[in-house]
């Protein structure tokens, strides 16, 4: 991975932290990905200017979410609701590539906390198409629990 895979990690998390804002408004949490962008600027090398106009977008979208404006940082339309499988996996694949780069445990651990979040909250599992013998055991161990 180089810089230019890190800006595009960058701006799938900042697309997601704003897609947040505004399908969920004040309900939004997106610190865990304000924390990933920042460490992935550090891993990477990117620009202070750039991490930070990502923030600036987050920032700017939850005063909009917290006053009740119906104005967005980007059109609806833009933002990514629901990633494919690849496209999750892409992502999932980044964060694991960044975190190699890190000699920092609790940022590792952010990076993994953040593709762990990814997996759950694009439903990845949906994506992916099992074996007869996965679809067996997998029926087998949700009838026993």
């Amino acid at each position: 991975m180089d810089i230019t895979r890190g800006r595009e990690l960058q701006e799938r998390i900042g697309l997601d932290a704003l897609t947040q804002w505004t399908l969920f408004g004040t309900a939004a949490d997106t610190g865990m990905q304000e924390r990933c962008i920042r460490i992935v600027g550090k891993t990477w090398d990117i620009p202070e200017e750039e991490t930070q106009a990502w923030l600036d977008a987050i920032a700017r979208e939850r005063s909009y979410a917290e006053s009740g404006s119906s104005e967005h940082v980007r059109p609806e339309e833009e933002l990514p609701v629901n990633l494919s499988g690849l496209e999750t996996l892409n992502m999932i694949w980044d964060l694991f590539e960044t975190a190699v780069q890190m000699d920092d445990l609790s940022d590792r651990q952010e990076m993994l906390d953040f593709a762990k979040w990814m997996e759950e909250s694009q439903n990845l599992l949906d994506w992916i198409k099992l074996t007869q013998a996965e679809r067996e055991a997998w029926k087998e161990g949700s009838a026993s629990a």
